[in-house]
């Protein structure tokens, strides 16, 4: 467990990072940063995702149903894999996670493409921080990554909905897609994203009485 001066020091570091606000942050996933990513982190997750029964909603067609199938998976991650956290009085609370898969690091600018996977426990759903997560990774992908064009696979109607309001569009239907069950395939660009993530960067502003508990 970490101290409380491993975490002041791992807050402190972070207090100039662009993609948080007063309610949340997301932060990339490194094992070194023990004050918040602890040696068991994955496993806890898998935990948690097994014990909500979302392994197979946000893994679809991964076989993830092993402990150790799920680390060697989520170690291996290469690009963009960030924790999504809401904001407490001690330190960032994980509630999330997002990642890039299959991109073009090597592309030119311009012309980078990368399809991406994220999800949320189930506490976060329904809660304004749901929201300002998903644009954080977005806007974190797009910025840091370079990623001209974004690709996703969703199996739920509802996610299709709750993308349009980030600016995502719909490109097709893909029959038996995973385990047998269609998917819709969207896809998003900077340019889309924009007026998106503008339209809600107005209204985040901190409340004045919560600007001094504000802990980055």
């Amino acid at each position: 467990m970490a101290t409380d001066a491993e975490i002041n020091a791992g807050l402190e570091n972070i207090k100039s990072w662009p993609f948080q606000n007063h309610r949340a942050v997301i932060l990339p996933y490194d094992e070194k940063q023990t004050w918040l990513f602890p040696e068991e982190f994955l496993g806890r997750m898998y935990v948690r995702l097994r014990s909500e029964g979302l392994l197979d909603v946000s893994f679809p067609g991964s076989k993830l149903n092993h402990l150790n199938r799920f680390i060697t998976y989520m170690a291996n991650i290469r690009f963009g894999f960030v924790i999504g956290c809401v904001k407490t009085i001690k330190k960032p609370h994980p509630v999330g996670w997002a990642y890039l898969t299959e991109i073009d690091a090597d592309a030119e600018d311009g012309k980078r493409k990368a399809s991406f996977a994220f999800g949320f426990f189930k506490e976060i759903h329904g809660r304004r921080e749901h929201v300002d997560l998903s644009m954080f990774y977005l806007k974190y992908w797009f910025d840091v990554f370079k990623v001209d064009q974004l690709y996703g696979t969703t199996l739920n109607p509802l996610a299709f909905n709750y993308s349009k309001r980030f600016g995502f569009q719909s490109l097709c239907v893909l029959p038996k897609f995973f385990d047998g069950k269609p998917a819709r395939l969207i896809t998003l660009t900077p340019e889309a994203f924009k007026p998106h993530y503008d339209a809600w960067k107005v209204t985040t502003a901190p409340p004045a009485e919560a600007a001094t508990l504000t802990l980055v």
